[in-house]
């Protein structure tokens, strides 16, 4: 699955002036924070029986979007760490 949310990660729409790490990182940290909050809602949604289906996927979505933002994340924060040394 690759949708719009999945490609936002570290892109901004100036190619001539990428992110730096740390603008990446805090991109990061906030994109994950406003999924963690969806989830949250999506959960809440899901307790509706009329809703169940849809509010499961959109779980499902928002945890594997979690997680690829957090992986992303783990890897900037090892590539900073590491050429920082």
């Amino acid at each position: 699955m690759n949708t719009p949310l999945h490609n936002m990660v570290g892109q901004d729409d100036d190619d001539e002036n990428p992110l730096t790490v740390g603008e990446q990182v805090e991109d990061i940290k906030r994109s994950i924070s406003s999924f963690e909050r969806y989830l949250e809602e999506a959960l809440t949604y899901a307790a509706s029986p009329d809703a169940a289906e849809d509010a499961q996927q959109c779980v499902d979505e928002l945890r594997e979007l979690i997680g690829l933002h957090e992986a992303h994340l783990k890897e900037l924060e090892e590539t900073h760490v590491s050429g920082a040394e």
